[in-house]
């Protein structure tokens, strides 16, 4: 089930660039059509011509990485993939039920920190650190710059 989700997926991609470069081809010819004029055409085909470059390179990527897919297909497991993804769902539902109640500052590093020993990182200081720097990080954003309260574990420490 996995390996045809990661196929459709690659497909859909390759269909989406696709689609990108007929609209920017479509977007520049229109753009022609009415007005011919340099000053019609000097921000326009540029920027068409840099998205055409853009997705033809994102293009070939594609192909080649879905062609290697292909190759590699016989060759690799789904159940460790999946017991990720289901424990990753897990914990994401109860990140976001405990979030609002204890708190979303100590329940994201909670969060990261198993989320990262899920994916296999094994360095406790990146275990460690990285999710509680990031938590005060995006905390301190979100209260500098957001004029609602985010549920914290200091509100309940103060109040």
């Amino acid at each position: 089930m996995i390996k045809r989700y990661i196929q459709n997926k690659a497909l859909a991609t390759i269909l989406f660039i696709v689609a990108c470069m007929a609209l920017a081809i479509w977007y520049l010819y229109d753009a022609f059509l009415v007005s011919a004029t340099v000053e019609n055409l000097i921000l326009i085909a540029p920027i068409s011509a840099t998205v055409l470059l853009l997705c033809s390179i994102e293009l070939i990527k594609s192909i080649l990485a879905y062609k290697k897919h292909l190759q590699n297909m016989q060759t690799q497991s789904d159940s460790g993939v999946t017991f990720k993804v289901v424990v990753g769902i897990l914990l994401f539902i109860v990140f976001s039920i405990l979030g609002s109640i204890i708190g979303y500052d100590i329940v994201a590093t909670i969060y990261m920190c198993l989320m990262l020993l899920l994916q296999g990182e094994r360095n406790w200081i990146i275990l460690i650190g990285y999710p509680i720097g990031f938590s005060i990080f995006i905390f301190w954003l979100f209260s500098t710059l957001l004029p609602y309260p985010i549920p914290s574990i200091f509100d309940y420490i103060i109040n």
